[in-house]
Order: structure tokens, then C-alpha cells, then sequence
């Protein structure tokens, strides 16, 4: 095997199951989307799914834990690009769980779309998501990847 073929397939295996963005300054941004970890689905899924009447084409349902002392953003990613953020914050000693809360999406959309959410902590804190510095919590917690058709949901 030559060396450009070998390079070629180890970087292939090197980001199998990432998917690659860009930010707001257009550099390429690898995020990992797969959900093949133990755990990775723990405290975070899609809510109402298959409840026509509370999805709309811009707003998508999620339940989740927020624990103790914790600020974090759900990030929307709808077809491998950021739709759409939620951000949260615990402040109080117990952990607080949220059934149903919105995420709205940067755009209606029609059609059937790959949706899946992504926890990331906030880095920085503070409380704006900022995709080069907010970090994915360590369990890379994820609802999704969903294909969902949005024409089934009516606009408000």
C-alpha cells in the first residue's frame, strides 16, 4: 500500500463517527456525535416525540437533569449544524429535572431532518455558547440522532 493510500485510510478511521462543522469564523470544527458510550444517554432525551401537537417546525422538546452547581448549553444540531441552543444553570444544592422544555431552532424546517442535542458545560461562564470554548461534558451526553419529520408538526 503506498504511503498517500495509508495516510488516506488512517485518517478515514482516525474521524470515523465525526462530523465536521465550521464556526463563526468558517474554521472547520470536528464534533464528535456518536452516542456509543455507556452512559452516554443518561439524563438527556428527546421529550414528546411522538406527540404531534407539542413539536413545531422551529422548536424541538428535550428532558434533561441539571445538576448541582451547574451551568451548561443543550446544543440543537439538525442535519450536523448548529440549529439551536438552551442555555441552563443550577445554582442550588439539588438536582433539578426538566420535562419538556423547548429548544428553538435558528429556522422552521420541513421535511425529514437528522436532530440530535449535544451537552456541553460552560466553560467560560459565561452563559453564551461559544462553540471553540465550551467543552462537551465528558460523557459526550447526546439525545438523538433522530430522523424527524417535521412536516408532521403544525406551525403556530
Amino acid at each position: 500500500m503506498t504511503a498517500l493510500r495509508l495516510s488516506l485510510l488512517l485518517m478515514l478511521v482516525a474521524t470515523a463517527g465525526c462530523l465536521t462543522t465550521s464556526d463563526s469564523a468558517g474554521t472547520p470544527t470536528a464534533v464528535e456525535l456518536s452516542s456509543s458510550e455507556t452512559g452516554c444517554n443518561r439524563g438527556l432525551s428527546f421529550y414528546g416525540l411522538n406527540t404531534d401537537t407539542l413539536w413545531k417546525p422551529d422548536t424541538i422538546h428535550v428532558s434533561y437533569n441539571v445538576p448541582p452547581n451547574a451551568s451548561f448549553f443543550l446544543v440543537a444540531y439538525v442535519d450536523g449544524n448548529v440549529m439551536g441552543s438552551r442555555h441552563e444553570q443550577n445554582p442550588a444544592d439539588g438536582l433539578v429535572t426538566v420535562d419538556g422544555a423547548g429548544i428553538d431552532l435558528n429556522e422552521s424546517l420541513s421535511g425529514v431532518h437528522t436532530v440530535q442535542v449535544v451537552k456541553y458545560n460552560d466553560t467560560n461562564g459565561n452563559g453564551v455558547f461559544d462553540r471553540g470554548v465550551d467543552r462537551h461534558c465528558p460523557e459526550r451526553l447526546h439525545a438523538g440522532s433522530e430522523r424527524i419529520d417535521f412536516d408532521r408538526f403544525e406551525s403556530e
